[in-house]
């Protein structure tokens, strides 16, 4: 993805929740904040992965930690029919799976 396309995907996200908030106003639960967060990115076509597991590894063994991201963006372009990918190096360390 391009710098000037994940600019602009960025944009649109932060579009989406910019408007959450001023329909709902500040102070509510962050899983309501969550769900129509989801509701605004599926109405504006934004594909997104939402409560992905991200694993986690210590000393070569998975952890079952339940440690999960709130929301995975896309770096590929939203024509594609890639999945959704990790978009920092840590997560993408980390996602490919391992065997115990």
């Amino acid at each position: 993805m391009k710098a000037l396309e994940i600019n602009e995907l960025t944009g649109q996200v932060i579009g989406a929740a910019i408007e959450v908030h001023k329909a709902l106003g500040p102070g509510l639960l962050e899983s309501v904040y969550e769900t129509c967060l989801c509701l605004e990115l599926d109405f504006r076509s934004i594909p997104y992965q939402r409560q992905k597991e991200l694993p986690i590894e210590y000393r070569g063994k998975k952890l079952d930690c339940g440690y999960r991201r709130t929301f995975l963006w896309p770096i590929a372009s939203s024509s594609s029919s890639r999945p959704v990918t990790p978009c920092n190096p840590y997560m993408k360390r980390n996602s490919s799976p391992t065997s115990n």
